[in-house]
């Protein structure tokens, strides 16, 4: 059966759907002009982590889901391989109390959403959205335009952390909100070099996976 892109809790179903109608029809900075969807949220609600990237790229907007493309599914392949990892993390712990803490339950119940900081896809301009080359980072003011619907989505979800995914992320996410951070997919795809690619690839996979581990020890989680 197939992953829904996005579950909402039933008690904040009617506030989502508000919140969906009203920056459907955005147009607050020029990004809206060319558009295909607004690009809201991916995953849970409420969630305990949220990964903050920068913004859409063709197949969001396309399909109208953050981290739906290459580096989206990048993305889910290191969420995934950090929680594989954290199996071999308690195993080693001598803390006979810690071993049986519960980390399988409390690491599956962990709730994951994905977002952006501009809603909306930055293209270059005259770009005709044939690849990736005619996409550019967004600007500081197409950021602080979409700057209330992040707020919005942020309180909906309600996270424990929140990762930026990118430098350009970290650089203009809220700063309601502090944040650790990892490269960007997109950027990892781009490396020619297997061993450095492995490499920065094993530090994102270990930057989620103590991120998992902090929230599940120090968050009570709902099962």
């Amino acid at each position: 059966m197939k992953t829904p892109y996005l579950s909402i809790h039933p008690s904040i179903l009617q506030r989502w759907k508000e919140h969906k109608q009203k920056w459907k029809i955005c147009d607050r900075c020029p990004l809206s002009k060319t558009r295909t969807n607004v690009v809201l949220v991916r995953g849970q609600i409420p969630a305990d982590i949220v990964f903050l990237g920068e913004g859409p790229g063709e197949s969001e907007d396309l399909i109208g889901y953050p981290f739906v493309g290459p580096a989206g599914r990048l993305l889910d392949e290191m969420i995934k391989d950090a929680k594989d990892r954290i199996s071999d993390f308690w195993q080693s712990l001598e803390d006979k109390a810690l071993r049986e803490f519960g980390w399988e339950e409390r690491i599956a119940s962990i709730r994951i959403a994905m977002m952006n900081v501009v809603g909306c896809i930055p293209l270059k301009e005259g770009a005709k959205r044939t690849d990736g080359a005619s996409l550019r980072e967004p600007k500081k003011d197409e950021a602080i335009a979409c700057h209330p619907r992040v707020i919005e989505e942020l309180r909906m979800i309600d996270p424990y952390a929140v990762l930026a995914v990118g430098d350009t992320a970290l650089r203009l996410h809220p700063k309601e909100y502090g944040v650790e951070n990892i490269p960007h997919p997109s950027y990892l795809l781009r490396i020619s070099d297997q061993k450095q690619y492995h490499n920065l690839y094993k530090k994102c996979v270990i930057k989620i996976r103590n991120l998992l581990l902090t929230v599940a020890y120090e968050k009570d989680i709902p099962f």
